[in-house]
């Protein structure tokens, strides 16, 4: 049975937010939905319900969504996020996809662009409109050889919370108690250390610790 893709929509404005919750429910009814209202909630959010899709607002109180992409990439760095924005400069545009999110769209966007955006991002593609990439000048290509490069990244490239569970994990605990210390699931402690082991080729537990060694990581 396939695992149902489990979406976290982040907006402040109530309206706005149950419309999206709506439309989803609506047409793709086995996603499980959640709801924040602004960027902390969201980092909260994310940390309880490990979702593998965000629609965010980028105008937040609070926090806005570039910086609550930055916060919860650093921890869940296999999550994919969406852009959902009245800005459309350039700038703006590089800026969002620089920071890790997978796709923008915009606030004035069809239904059908909207499932449309989501669907691809949820498999893995990179989304943007194809007027606005034009405009932009928006090389996606470029985006996704970063990604590709950066799962081959040396240690320096670690997260801080990769770091974290690797230092636990080569002094000898087990993932149920690198999350009591860590203030997280057994299952997120697992994710990480899953990511750890594909970015570097890492088969074995005595391998792993060894990495860790290596890079000065186990004290």
């Amino acid at each position: 049975m396939v695992k149902p893709i489990r979406i976290l929509i982040v907006e402040d404005q109530t309206l706005v937010r149950k419309g999206f919750k709506s439309l989803i429910q609506m047409y793709r009814p086995a996603w499980e939905v959640f709801e924040a209202v602004d960027g902390i909630k969201a980092l909260i959010s994310v940390r309880e319900h490990e979702p593998d899709l965000i629609l965010m607002d980028y105008f937040m109180p609070k926090l806005d969504g570039l910086k609550a992409a930055k916060f919860i990439l650093e921890e869940f760095p296999e999550t994919k996020i969406i852009m959902v924005s009245t800005e459309q400069s350039p700038e703006f545009i590089a800026e969002t996809f620089s920071t890790g999110y997978m796709g923008i769209v915009c606030k004035d966007s069809s239904d059908r662009e909207l499932l449309e955006a989501l669907d691809k991002v949820a498999s893995g593609e990179m989304y943007i409109r194809e007027d606005l990439q034009q405009y932009a000048n928006i090389d996606l290509k470029s985006y996704v050889k970063k990604k590709i490069s950066n799962q081959h990244s040396p240690a320096p490239e670690l997260s801080v919370r990769e770091v974290e569970i690797l230092r636990h994990l080569s002094n000898g605990l087990k993932c149920n108690e690198v999350g009591k210390q860590l203030g997280i699931s057994k299952r997120t402690v697992h994710n990480h250390k899953a990511n750890i082991c594909k970015k570097f080729q890492i088969h074995s537990i005595a391998a792993l610790v060894r990495f860790a060694m290596q890079h000065n990581l186990t004290q």
